[in-house]
């Protein structure tokens, strides 16, 4: 499995962990549930876009660099 998928996978869990915990506080029936999947979709979400950015900026710095040297090499 790739590492990008696990890290994405634990933060999931782990928001899923704090959701059902924060959900189970409330007195509504179901909202530790409701809270759960709100945090494993809301981690999830937040480290797969964080990891796309990283990708993102980590290909233009690499395609910067190979222009640098087509000009000046």
């Amino acid at each position: 499995m790739p590492n990008w998928l696990v890290i994405i996978l634990v933060v999931a869990v782990i928001g899923g962990i704090i959701g059902f915990i924060g959900g189970a506080i409330d007195d509504k029936e179901g909202s530790a549930v409701e809270g759960a999947v709100a945090g494993c979709l809301g981690g999830g979400g937040g480290c797969a876009i964080l990891l796309f950015y990283i990708l993102l900026y980590g290909t233009m710095f690499y395609l910067v660099i190979k222009l640098f040297l087509w000009i000046f090499g």
